[in-house]
């Protein structure tokens, strides 16, 4: 890895407010909330949360809808998260549409 890797990895580690995305995600915070409560965009904070939420070794889906900010995350061992997360998914109503897109069940009404 190298130095330049080392230092933006660091210093997001020392970020609490990058740390802080994966936990409020966790607990089942909208995306907008969780963008105003860190003072940062919508975008910059769904960036943070999946790369938070991956170092735990879990998986964030998110709903393939254009302006959809809805998200599962998939609590499993590393090797088995993306199935964890897609399951989770299905479980709070998500399904695929007919260009194989999975959306939340808002949007898919």
């Amino acid at each position: 890895m190298s130095a330049a890797a080392v230092c933006v990895r660091l210093r997001r580690a020392l970020d609490l407010r990058y740390l802080s995305a994966g936990n409020l995600a966790r607990v089942g915070w909208p995306l907008e909330r969780i963008a105003a409560a860190l003072e940062v965009s919508p975008v910059e904070a769904r960036g943070w949360i999946t790369d938070a939420v991956a170092e735990s070794g879990a998986r964030v889906r998110w709903c393939g809808a254009r302006d959809c900010d809805a998200y599962v995350i998939g609590e499993a061992s590393p090797r088995h998260a993306m199935a964890a997360a897609l399951d989770a998914a299905r479980a709070a109503g998500w399904r695929f549409d007919g260009r194989g897109v999975l959306r939340c069940g808002t949007c898919r009404t």
